[in-house]
């Protein structure tokens, strides 16, 4: 499978997404995502306006509640047509489930994302004693331990991939089924900064990896001077191409 970029349309306004989407496209890109800040901005109908003109659309709205709750919101999101939807893997696995029934017959996938990029080990090591993993015989780094528990629950559940960093993904079995997406956000590009991403990797590492889609942001939406979006977006690309994608 040929590994998508996505861009992602975060801090900024309607009008700034629309021209952003149109840069990116004008590059051969046709994943966008459009995160919490944006859609409680625009509402249904930006996502409605992507896709009526034929892009995939990345909604990641990180579901998180009751299993009731989570199965009737992704009943609404599904409606709207969105390629891709996020729920932490963390509510539970009647949550996971509630999800999958609200996108039932739907063309909706829905992905479980594990553990924030911007935590480190510790953040990490805090979930890992409210989860009381049961692979303590085998000690890992919090962040290792956190995302394999709930990438084997997200398996179970049905979930059709998982949000993961790449250097996540690079230790994860491959037990997962055919069309299981491993979607990669903490993508730095060689020309780009950290900034508060704790977990990071270039677009030809991530590739490497086994990532399906690789999600950019500021390296694309703030690129560094003398450099615009289309020419950030032309290296990512040529970054990965250079891993065989």
């Amino acid at each position: 499978m040929k590994t998508e970029l996505i861009v992602a349309l975060d801090n900024m306004t309607e009008i700034t997404a629309r021209s952003f989407v149109e840069k990116s496209a004008s590059c051969g890109v046709n994943w966008f995502k459009i995160g919490l800040e944006l859609y409680s901005a625009t509402g249904p109908a930006f996502v409605k306006e992507l896709k009526q003109k034929g892009y995939n659309v990345f909604l990641d709205l990180k579901l998180h509640d009751i299993p009731n709750t989570v199965e009737k919101a992704s009943r609404v999101i599904a409606g709207l047509g969105v390629d891709l939807l996020t729920i932490h893997c963390t509510g539970g696995v009647d949550m996971m489930k509630g999800a999958l029934v609200g996108a039932q017959g739907s063309s909706t996938s829905i992905i479980g994302v594990t553990a924030l990029t911007s935590l480190g080990d510790h953040d990490l090591g805090l979930l890992g004693e409210v989860f009381a993993f049961n692979d303590q015989s085998k000690p890992r780094p919090a962040r290792k331990r956190t995302v394999a528990r709930l990438y084997q629950a997200a398996l179970e559940v049905g979930l059709r991939g998982i949000v993961c960093s790449p250097d996540d993904l690079a230790t994860l079995p491959r037990i997962n089924p055919s069309g299981f997406c491993f979607v990669t956000p903490g993508i730095r590009p060689t020309f780009a900064d950290r900034n508060d991403q704790q977990s990071v990797a270039t677009p030809a590492a991530a590739v490497k990896a086994g990532a399906t889609h690789l999600v950019v942001g500021r390296p694309i939406t703030a690129p560094p001077s003398g450099m615009s979006s289309e020419d950030a977006i032309k290296k990512i690309l040529e970054e990965m191409a250079t891993a065989g994608n």
